[in-house]
């Protein structure tokens, strides 16, 4: 059967990929939680232990294994001011949203790093007038605009950094006037 020249068939197939493209993901888990490592799960099962004995020994044992994991480098545990420093070193990445740091929970309680200030540490002109820049922390960026007639940032300057529309950054100088900027490292 035909409708207007096109095939009943094409209008069909089409309506399904406009539909399919439209409809969020099914059955795809999305910020599901991730189970805590083994050797904290056996940790915490001590707590279910009725036998104030058993539960004393479970504990001893468990948080021994617990203690060698971390010291062994193969459990590794932060607390929010690590968690809290790790976000603003990674200021300016795009990550993918895997829940290592928090997860949606961070955006939700407000604690997503959306600014950071800092000093520069190094400054330089490079090819077609863009401005190339190190941070105190070691994070170096690049402005996606030439400076043009402004008077060149200088190191030992604080600039503020501060996430814009589409995942792009507004770099704001003492000197000259925001400009949009990538982190290149």
């Amino acid at each position: 059967m035909r409708i207007g020249g096109n095939s009943l068939l094409s209008v069909l197939s089409l309506g399904a990929l406009c539909l399919g493209l439209l409809l969020p993901e099914a059955g795809v888990a999305k910020d599901a939680p991730t189970a805590a490592p083994p050797d904290l799960q056996r940790l915490q099962t001590c707590r279910s232990i009725t036998s104030d004995a058993e539960r004393l020994a479970c504990f001893d044992r468990e948080s021994a294994v617990f203690a060698q994991s971390v010291d062994s480098g193969k459990l590794r545990v932060i607390d929010n001011e690590g968690v809290k420093e790790i976000r603003r070193s990674l200021f300016g990445f795009s990550l993918p949203r895997i829940g290592l740091f928090g997860g949606n929970e961070e955006e939700a309680a407000g604690e997503q790093v959306n600014k950071i200030q800092s000093t520069l540490v190094a400054v330089k002109q490079i090819a077609n007038g863009k401005i190339w820049f190190r941070l105190s922390d070691g994070a170096e960026w690049q402005t996606n605009d030439p400076l043009g007639t402004a008077r060149m940032p200088a190191s030992g300057q604080t600039i503020e950094l501060e996430k814009a529309a589409l995942g792009s950054y507004w770099a704001r100088f003492e000197t000259i006037r925001a400009m949009k900027a990538h982190r290149v490292n």
